[in-house]
């Protein structure tokens, strides 16, 4: 399996938007690598929103996205990270022949979360 994660960022001064575009496959074993990336986006674009976009990664391990989340909402004192949007593709549950297919959503941590709907 290639553990790789790629990241392309995009910075939108327009909306104040910080887009980050990560391939690869996410898992427990390398998540503390994105988890680097974005305090580093946050230190050089300090107030502008972070939105992660995972739709393009090859998978994604929800066990890594808890872990992100749970990183970024309880920091260390030195290494705080304001709200990230995670962008997350359609569980596999959600096949076609179900029904109507949700598209992605995002995830948002700390008090964004519940400001955006979503009490996870």
């Amino acid at each position: 399996m290639n553990l790789q994660l790629s990241v392309i960022t995009d910075i939108d001064p327009a909306t104040h938007q910080v887009y980050l575009t990560v391939t690869g496959t996410l898992t427990e074993a390398n998540h503390q690598l994105l988890l680097r990336v974005l305090q580093q986006t946050q230190a050089l674009t300090a107030g502008l929103e972070v939105l992660v976009d995972l739709t393009g990664t090859a998978s994604w391990e929800a066990s890594a996205m808890d872990l992100l989340l749970w990183e970024i909402d309880h920091p260390d004192p030195d290494e705080s990270l304001p709200p990230v949007g995670f962008m997350v593709p359609t569980p596999p549950a959600c096949s076609p022949g179900t029904g109507a297919t949700p598209g992605p959503r995002t995830v948002w941590t700390g008090a964004y979360r519940k400001a955006h709907g979503d009490d996870r």
